[in-house]
């Protein structure tokens, strides 16, 4: 009967196709944790990873496609520790955002395709509800009670 260690250390661990091509890592980078994932040519495609925030470790996850362009990001605002979730099209232009306004409260926006404004749902800097639309040349904004 063959042991199995209860535990194995390294800094990197690899999974490789039938042609060598790592198609999966699992290592250490600048002290915290990295997941990949890479098509069979060897392009990333999906990545998890510990990053350092303003107030200590934010986990993010991303998925793209073969060109490297952003699919799907999960994660942190940039400029907070608030979640974030961003869809984009093949080109890397975000679509759709769910987040938070620099006052922290929830927002959802969504783009064209050039990445500009549609829609706006959030809160005005007073913390009152707002809802705004966007077609390219004019602005209507709403704010509820």
């Amino acid at each position: 009967i063959q042991q199995v260690p209860d535990v194995i250390q390294a800094k990197k661990f690899e999974v490789v196709n039938d042609t060598g091509t790592p198609v999966a890592t699992l290592e250490s980078y600048k002290n915290s944790g990295v997941i990949t994932a890479r098509d069979k040519q060897g392009r990333l495609t999906f990545l998890v990873i510990t990053e350092n925030g303003p107030e200590g470790g934010l986990g993010t996850l991303s998925t793209m496609n073969s060109q490297g362009k952003n699919l799907v990001y999960l994660g942190a605002t940039k400029d907070s520790n608030r979640g974030s979730v961003t869809t984009s099209n093949t080109k890397g232009v975000a679509l759709v955002r769910i987040g938070a306004t620099v006052g922290g409260e929830g927002a959802i926006e969504t783009f064209n395709e050039k990445g500009k404004r549609i829609v706006g749902i959030g809160a005005t800097v007073d913390g009152e509800g707002s809802i705004s639309t966007e077609n390219g040349k004019d602005s209507i904004t709403a704010q509820l009670p």
